[in-house]
């Protein structure tokens, strides 16, 4: 999967978006604001992400939400984001704009202290599903007390067909056993065929790295240590070749 940023160059019918007290970056601190991040990979993918991190300029302490809108979107795929809490993965077209008002997810914020960057990343997922297309969403992160208040990013993802119209995705299954767990997770993998390089990597809420570990084979299950982790939500992703192909979330309690 390869990440690019792209100028804006052309309008959309939207009201205007000021930003004003928030900025939106990239994992090297490069302000994303108003501007298009790019994921492009082919439609035998499981799964397509992006971790952007939200800066509060303000003095003050913020009550942060975001809301995603579907400019434009493929047939048949799906896209969940998560902030604070991950939400269910959506159907392309159910809803062109989540959180809707009265939706109780509305009531979703993230609080960043003033002069910071929030706790939590924005972390975006487009699930091609086998349909080659390119997608556009809209992300707008706003004080809850004055939505007026705001900055936006945009996501383009450009899924291509793949060179065989019968290509499998490469991972069979991904399975996290128990979960939530308490002491041990057991996380089982299978894949269609072997990759030059396999990892698994569980990362926090903010995207911390906890651990990498490597795959061997098209299948097997990795024993995971929980005693090490805080009480939270994790992310447990296979790599292949330097590409995520497939995330599961892993819930901590003790």
């Amino acid at each position: 999967m390869k990440r690019q940023l792209l100028a804006l160059l052309f309008a959309f019918g939207f009201l205007a978006v000021n930003a004003q007290s928030f900025q939106f970056h990239d994992q090297s601190g490069n302000n994303l604001s108003g501007q298009t991040v790019t994921l492009t990979g082919d439609d035998s993918e499981y799964e397509l992400t992006d971790y952007i991190k939200l800066m509060n300029n303000s003095g003050t302490s913020k009550n942060i939400k975001i809301k995603r809108y579907e400019v434009s979107v493929t047939p048949a795929t799906t896209n969940y984001f998560c902030w604070t809490v991950c939400y269910a993965p959506m159907t392309a077209g159910a809803y062109p704009q989540f959180p809707y008002v009265g939706h109780l997810a509305w009531n979703d914020y993230v609080t960043a202290s003033g002069s910071a960057y929030a706790p939590y990343q924005l972390i975006v997922y487009h699930k091609p599903n086998g349909n080659a297309g390119n997608s556009l969403y809209r992300y707008v992160a706003f004080d809850g007390a004055n939505p007026n208040d705001s900055v936006e990013v945009f996501v383009a993802v450009n899924i291509s067909a793949a060179n065989s119209v019968n290509e499998l995705f490469a991972v069979k299954s991904l399975n996290l056993f128990p979960n939530p767990a308490n002491q041990v997770a057991n996380i089982q993998y299978q894949f269609n065929n072997a990759a030059g390089e396999q990892q698994l990597v569980v990362s926090d809420m903010i995207g911390n790295r906890r651990k990498v570990m490597q795959l061997i084979g098209t299948e097997g299950t990795v024993r995971l240590d929980l005693n090490e982790y805080a009480s939270g939500i994790y992310f447990v992703t296979v790599m292949r070749n330097g590409e995520a192909v497939s995330t599961k979330r892993l819930v901590v309690t003790h």
